[in-house]
């Protein structure tokens, strides 16, 4: 089967995951998607090319692959109230200028990972009474 280099897609991001039939498993290689949205393996389609199974994310999990770095709802607990403040965590991606606000083990995850390209930072917010 021959089909030109223009109605090929070599590799990139795809709204879900490939699985290998022949073994079962997840597909972690080199793959190319023809026009009509087939996939296959290697990095272009010959007689010889292996199908693989396309299986589409879910809504939830299509929302977070489009952007692995999202914000978390975070509220003050009626503690924070009392004491007058509440401690938020935010984290900036410097390739995109991207800040989000996430929970306390985000934060930490993030800290832990020490990425050159993500900057966390850590404040005291007061909410009630002044300063």
């Amino acid at each position: 089967m021959y089909l030109p280099k223009v109605r090929q897609i070599v590799g990139g991001k795809i709204p879900g995951t490939l699985k290998d039939p022949e073994t079962g498993l997840k597909f972690l290689g080199k793959f190319v998607r023809d026009y009509k949205g087939n996939f296959f393996k290697g990095d272009k389609i010959t007689s010889q090319s292996k199908p693989l199974e396309f299986i589409p994310f879910t809504e939830e999990q299509a929302k977070r692959s489009n952007s692995d770095f999202y914000s978390d709802f975070v509220t003050p607990s009626v503690r924070d109230y009392e004491k007058g403040t509440f401690t938020r965590y935010f984290v900036k991606d410097g390739r995109t200028g991207k800040v989000v606000e996430v929970n306390q083990d985000k934060y930490t995850a993030q800290k832990k990972e020490n990425k050159l390209y993500r900057r966390v930072l850590k404040i005291q917010w007061y909410i009630t009474g002044s300063p």
